[in-house]
């Protein structure tokens, strides 16, 4: 019986070191916690999405992740990840999805990345179509950019509706130079459908 006591309390307290929580409770970042995409919110921005306007497109590829560890916070938690493809004028700017599979392994090291589930207004009652996300820009790295993600559903086709701006990063000195020709994506607002 005093064994079965002993068992049952270190139990316990090896569960309560991993309490599972929902993924939109995520911002609280506690350590030790696991906050799990419990109701597969995160699946329906999975696939390839593009948007094209004439010689130019922004392609962006997101997978969901599982029980990715952030090292810096001691949390593990269900997460977007991705990378892109951007193509500014008929040129090929930047194109990191062969990186998707490489970056994978551990937190943060895809140009996509990010767990936050957002309110939507636009939404129906109850739905969690608003994600925001880190967009990093491989080549210039201080203008690396937030990312909201809308996710919706018009005339039966899939889309996403994203929001660019520039991350809260405060970069002290001088600025280096941005690479001749190189043209980033620009903050802005897309919308892009989901590809087959």
């Amino acid at each position: 019986m005093k064994n079965i006591f002993i068992i049952t309390i270190l139990l316990l307290s090896i569960s309560g070191c991993s309490q599972t929580l929902p993924l939109y409770l995520a911002h609280s970042q506690e350590s030790g916690k696991y906050y799990k995409d419990i109701d597969n919110d995160l699946n329906k921005f999975q696939g390839t999405w593009k948007y094209t306007n004439g010689s130019t497109s922004l392609t962006i590829v997101l997978r969901k992740k599982t029980q990715v560890v952030n090292p810096f916070r001691n949390f593990t938690t269900d997460m977007l990840i991705g990378e892109y493809s951007y193509i500014h004028n008929g040129i090929q700017q930047t194109n990191t999805i062969s990186l998707m599979e490489a970056n994978s392994a551990d937190y943060g090291n895809n140009n996509i990345y990010g767990t936050t589930l957002g309110k939507c207004d636009e939404c129906p009652a109850g739905a969690k179509n608003l994600v925001f996300l880190f967009f990093n820009d491989p080549v210039v790295s201080y203008l690396n950019s937030q990312m909201s993600v809308k996710y919706f559903i018009e005339n039966g086709v899939e889309k996403i509706k994203i929001g660019l701006k520039p991350d809260t990063y405060v970069h002290t000195g001088e600025l280096p130079a941005m690479p001749a020709g190189y043209e980033p994506v620009p903050i802005d607002k897309y919308t892009l459908i989901k590809q087959p």
